[in-house]
């Protein structure tokens, strides 16, 4: 699905339909444009600022679908107006570089200013070196970007230190911990005072809910709505409101009577423009944690500026196989950061919708089937047996959205233990558009068979979303209900030996499928809608 307008105000909006700016919000009115019915493959063209025309940001991109300029339409000597041209040398508003800044194997090498724009971030780090790393920093054997300048003779001492998994250890005076499953609850550059850091206490259902000092002592409470901030409250004074982007990115926080008290634009790779900083506020750019000793951004799991990393056990983490530049693990969305997000790759635990007179005991059940779904999966990720592990790990970390949402219910009378539905994911989106729904039989809660099938499920279809290219018009992969139950079997069978057969009868398992009334109709029928989901030009 692609945005056509994001609007917020204190009073009646408008009507949100057309191609042009209606007035009536008051906070802060985003209309896109995709270029529709004239070569939109999803990159975004326009995003028209209905508050400010001066701020409002035009895009150009190449032939492999990479931005290779962007700037606003306001011009100097104007404090908003910015422009980027993704190459060594600056060029006129809607022009592309005359040699491109972005290399064959998708690092970002050189950015430099747009003509008659007053900002810019210049970079200028080209060739990339053999190990696909940026001339000028320095990175340590595992990767890990150590300082922002070439690596000196002899011994030295880094800028950024990481721990064995490698995560962002400290920097700057400050240092970070981690819990068990990677992400940040603690900085401090003073840790012996409560005074001298930050306790983070993240939800089972979503990011941090609560900071605290290091004595436990409020600081900031986060409200959330579908798994998207949208209020702080200080203590208990009234709440301040966040209002996002279509990447979720903070663009204005207002307080409690619609006042605005933070607002910023952002170049494409999430560097600020700040109109207001009355009350400051850390969540930027992603909706992620923008460090104001580093200037970094956390991302999840200590990732700031370390090579991406995958939970699952594959060839090359994270790759889109129909995109090559997804295979550059310190590339970032496919150099098209207007278009695409950076998720942690987390699942979120669906609402239980208990509710009635016995809300307590069905929202007890509904927990207690989460957490129970949960520690088997951080058990089979260690497992011996690879199926299982890339079955676990298919799901994400519980936390933070990455399109699987997992929900628990009695389905005994439907005679089955576990569902997978895809089919709400987003035609032509890749991994953006992500929405896999997942069913668990309440008593199948911790099954490592039942979550080893179902998880199989869900990998599958990941893969074959996740095969979208838009050069081609489609989807590069092929699923068929009857190969990813075949899968989902068979994986199972690492377990025990579900329906008498076990991982190596593949004709057993063939047979089954054929023969059982519930399958043997839909063997050969796509999983996903080829209406909606088209298969790549040229492809059968």
């Amino acid at each position: 699905m692609q945005p056509l307008q994001m609007a917020f105000g204190t009073g009646t909006l408008p009507s949100l339909i057309g191609t042009t700016c209606p007035a009536g919000a008051s906070i802060m009115h985003r209309l896109y444009d995709f270029h529709l019915g004239s070569g939109d493959n999803g990159n975004v063209q326009v995003i028209n600022n209905c508050k400010d025309s001066n701020r409002t940001q035009n895009f150009l991109y190449d032939s492999m679908n990479r931005i290779s300029q962007a700037y606003t339409t306001g011009n100097s000597p104007l404090p908003t107006s910015w422009g980027e041209t993704f190459g060594p040398v600056a060029t006129n508003p809607g022009v592309q570089p005359t040699s491109p800044g972005i290399d064959p194997w998708g690092n970002l090498t050189n950015r430099s200013g747009v003509t008659g724009k007053t900002d810019t971030e210049p970079l200028n780090a080209a060739p990339a070196s053999v190990k696909n790393q940026l001339n000028g920093f320095c990175n340590d054997a595992a990767g890990n970007l150590v300082l922002n300048a070439t690596c000196p003779t002899g011994a030295f001492t880094p800028t950024y230190s990481y721990d064995i998994e490698n995560r962002l250890t400290s920097t700057n005076g400050w240092t970070y911990v981690y819990d068990g499953n990677g992400e940040r609850v603690k900085k401090c550059n003073s840790c012996g005072t409560s005074a001298g850091g930050t306790l983070y206490w993240p939800s089972s259902v979503a990011d941090t809910v609560l900071e605290t000092d290091l004595a436990g002592t409020r600081k900031y409470e986060y409200m959330f709505f579908n798994g998207q901030r949208i209020a702080r409250r200080d203590g208990s004074n009234p709440p301040y409101y966040y209002f996002s982007d279509h990447l979720k990115s903070t663009s204005v926080m207002t307080n409690n009577t619609g006042a605005t008290q933070d607002e910023s634009d952002y170049f494409p790779y999430g560097g600020e423009i700040v109109l207001s900083n009355l009350t400051p506020q850390n969540y930027k750019f992603n909706a992620k944690e923008r460090d104001s000793e580093s200037g970094l951004d956390n991302f999840g799991l200590g990732r700031f500026m370390t090579p991406d990393w995958a939970a699952r056990p594959t060839a090359v983490p994270y790759a889109v196989f129909g995109d090559p530049q997804s295979l550059n693990l310190y590339g970032y969305v496919r150099n098209d950061p207007v278009s695409r997000a950076d998720p942690n790759g987390h699942y979120q635990v669906n609402a239980s919708g208990c509710g009635g007179n016995n809300q307590a005991k069905c929202q007890k059940k509904y927990d207690k089937a989460a957490n129970k779904f949960e520690t088997r999966r951080q058990k089979d990720l260690n497992s011996k047996k690879a199926n299982v592990r890339t079955a676990a790990a298919a799901y994400g970390a519980r936390g933070e959205a990455n399109g699987v949402h997992v929900g628990f219910a009695d389905l005994s009378s439907q005679h089955i233990n576990g569902s997978v539905d895809p089919t709400h994911s987003a035609p032509g989106g890749g991994a953006s558009g992500i929405d896999i729904e997942v069913t668990i039989d309440f008593g199948r809660a911790g099954s490592a068979e039942t979550q080893t099938h179902e998880g199989t499920h869900v990998a599958d279809d990941q893969q074959f979303l996740n095969s979208w290219n838009p050069g081609l018009g489609g989807y590069t992969g092929t699923l068929t209900h009857g190969q990813t139950e075949f899968n989902a079997f068979k994986d199972g069978a690492e377990i025990n030996h579900e329906h008498g057969f076990g991982p190596k009868d593949d004709q057993k398992i063939w047979n089954f499928l054929r023969n059982d009334p519930h399958y043997r109709d839909s063997i050969d029928v796509p999983v996903f809608d080829p209406s909606k989901f088209p298969a790549a030009v040229g492809q059968d």
